[in-house]
C-alpha cells in the first residue's frame, strides 16, 4: 500500500514521495564526516547545504531512517557499534530452555528484530516514547542469568545514589 509507494523508483524523473531523495542527500552528508559524524542535533541545519535530489521540498527534519540519521549525527562508527550491540543482544537471547518463558521471549526477540529493521525506513528509535518501551521489551528476550551471584556492594551503592537524588 502506501508504505510500498515510498520506495518506488522515479517515474519520469520524479519520486512519488520525498523520502528517497532525502535519504540520498543524507547519505552524501554522512560521507562528509564518516568517522565522527556532524554532531547530534545538527542534521536540520547542515542538511540544507547538501540538498541536491530533494530540493523541491521546503525542509527536512530527519532522513526517515534511524540508521542513516545515526550515521549523519554520530558517524558510521556509531552505526557499526550499534549493529555489533544488536548482534550481541541477539546472541544473548538464545537458547530458549524454559518452556514457560519461551513464547514470551520469542515474541520479545521478534519485536526487537522488527524494531531494528523498521529503523531503516522510519525514525522510531529517535523518539523516546517508542525507544524506552522497545528497550524494555527487548530486555525481556534476554536469556535469564543462571549464575546466582550476589554482589554485596550493589544494594548499598544504589541506596546512597537514591538518597543523593532525593537530596
Amino acid at each position: 500500500g502506501a508504505t510500498l509507494k515510498r520506495f518506488q523508483f522515479p517515474v519520469g524523473g520524479r519520486y512519488p514521495d520525498f523520502r528517497i531523495p532525502i535519504q540520498i542527500d543524507a547519505f552524501h552528508l554522512s560521507a562528509q564526516d564518516p568517522w565522527l559524524g556532524a554532531g547530534m542535533g545538527n542534521f536540520e541545519a547542515l542538511f540544507r547545504l547538501f540538498r541536491k535530489e530533494s530540493r523541491q521540498q521546503d525542509y527536512a527534519l530527519h532522513p526517515d531512517s534511524d540508521w542513516l540519521w545515526l550515521a549523519v549525527d554520530l558517524g558510521w562508527l556509531a552505526v557499526v557499534g550499534l549493529a555489533v550491540g544488536l548482534v550481541l543482544w541477539f546472541k544473548r537471547c538464545f537458547p530458549f530452555e524454559s518452556r514457560e518463558s519461551a513464547p514470551l521471549r520469542l515474541a520479545a526477540l521478534t519485536y526487537g528484530v522488527g524494531f531494528a529493521l523498521a529503523g531503516f525506513i522510519d525514525v522510531s528509535g529517535h523518539r523516546i516514547g517508542t525507544l524506552w518501551p522497545a528497550l524494555f521489551v527487548m530486555s525481556l528476550a534476554l536469556r535469564p542469568s543462571r549464575t546466582g551471584q550476589n554482589v554485596r556492594w550493589v544494594a548499598p551503592l544504589f541506596r546512597v545514589a537514591g538518597v543523593l537524588l532525593i537530596v
